[in-house]
């Protein structure tokens, strides 16, 4: 059970933001934000809402405008680079790679807030820069230089930095960027065993709402008001800020399924009913083509399930047709 009472980081009234020659610029403001021990937070917000930019705050990469940071209690202002570097690792979404090194050496950069000037390692140092080769998939490519790696293969090496690092805050700022949907998810796994086995607090950013929704233990989510609110996934979606956050004239939230749809004209409604599953995929193809789902639309379509065989009785008015395929379907309303 996660212990909330524990705040590894918190803010107060922290305002984020950049300091040019004469003026300042605000991105975010009024953070009273905080993060616990073995807690995983996705910071979710629409482009240029200042993701990216609260994360260099947090890890002291800008300074803050107003506000202060506590890192286990310290304020963030009083921390010294090797202080600081042995409490959080970041990896942020530049692409800038350091040639003629592989990716052992590159993981290995991670150890250097516990070695001397020599950047020696002892047999801890070694052990823990093998775990995170193991534990991110990358001990194949650990003789491979690091600019000959992909997009996905980098970022990868980069979140194996931080873990060999081994601090208690890791700061991600859109890690599943260039990586496949099974790579997501088996790096979500592999975060969700961090927060829960290592007891480690991650704060990651990411446009990805369905791992947000499916992984994270609590939300920052950017509202209008440029601040944050702060809640679990579940408070978000049923108090309808998500749909506040997020939603357009062109796209609206459905609360039930957790997932955007496209707001748009329909040229015919039709009741659908029958297989769960299979009235889902068949409304959102009917969707697609223009036809709406309405419960009070005189034309039917049924949905009969024949020994996990589906099949689509449509009814209007004393007709009726049977369709083996949602692709049949879908041409007799074209």
């Amino acid at each position: 059970m996660k212990n909330e009472n524990t705040n590894r980081l918190y803010t107060s009234e922290l305002r984020a933001g950049y300091k040019g020659r004469k003026n300042e610029f605000t991105v975010l403001k009024n953070l009273n934000l905080t993060a616990a021990e073995g807690e995983l937070i996705f910071l979710l917000g629409p482009n240029g809402c200042g993701k990216s930019t609260l994360l260099k705050t947090l890890c002291g990469l800008h300074s803050p405008l107003a506000g202060k940071i506590f890192i286990e209690e310290n304020n963030l202002a009083e921390l010294g680079i090797d202080e600081l570097a042995k409490r959080i690792s970041v990896v942020l979404t530049d692409n800038t790679r350091t040639s003629h090194i592989d990716v052992y050496s590159a993981i290995a950069m991670g150890r250097y807030p516990y070695t001397n000037w020599l950047f020696r390692f002892d047999e801890y140092d070694k052990q823990i820069i093998e775990t995170a080769l193991k534990v991110t998939g990358l001990a194949e490519f650990r003789d491979k230089p690091i600019d000959e790696l992909s997009d996905g293969i980098y970022r990868k090496a980069m979140i194996a930095r931080a873990v060999a690092q081994d601090t208690p805050i890791i700061l991600l700022d859109e890690p599943t960027a260039f990586i496949d949907f099974p790579g997501k998810i088996y790096l979500m796994k592999l975060l969700r065993e961090l927060t829960d086995t290592k007891n480690k607090t991650i704060i990651l950013s990411t446009h990805d709402l369905d791992m947000a929704m499916q992984f994270a233990d609590k939300i920052w989510l950017i509202n209008s008001e440029c601040s944050i609110i702060e809640n679990i996934p579940e408070e978000l979606v049923l108090n309808g800020e998500f749909e506040n956050a997020f939603g357009k004239n062109e796209i609206s939230f459905d609360k039930e399924t957790g997932s955007f749809k496209i707001n748009k004209k329909y040229n015919q409604s039709i009741n659908l009913s029958g297989d769960s599953a299979g009235a889902y995929w068949t409304e959102r193809a009917l969707n697609r083509i223009g036809v709406a789902s309405d419960n009070s639309a005189s034309d039917k379509i049924v949905i009969h399930n024949y020994q996990n065989t589906l099949m689509w009785e449509v009814k209007s008015g004393s007709s009726s047709y049977i369709f083996p395929s949602i692709n049949m379907l879908l041409q007799h309303f074209k």
